[in-house]
């Protein structure tokens, strides 16, 4: 999907997520210091999430499991470019 769409994928986890010893290895895997998990991700019942972000300023959060079919809906939509006002 990422190369589909010109995007930068990456995977965060946390200090006490399960397998955290194979991500620490993983180039892909970045460690949250609390930045996501406060701000982004605050609804802490779900331990899978996405959340995509266009240039605009537009974007998507996902909590769930089946959360590929909605990102590569909404990367599909144009980006919507707001007038400047002179």
């Amino acid at each position: 999907m990422s190369k589909e769409h010109n995007a930068i994928y990456f995977f965060v986890y946390t200090k006490d997520a399960f397998h955290k010893d194979s991500h620490q290895n993983d180039k892909r895997f970045i460690l949250d210091h609390g930045y996501l998990h406060k701000t982004i991700f605050t609804e802490h019942k779900n331990c899978k999430g996405i959340f995509v972000l266009k240039p605009n300023g537009e974007f998507l959060k996902y909590y769930g499991e089946d959360n590929y079919m909605d990102a590569d809906a909404f990367l599909k939509e144009p980006i919507k470019v707001k007038s400047q006002k002179k």
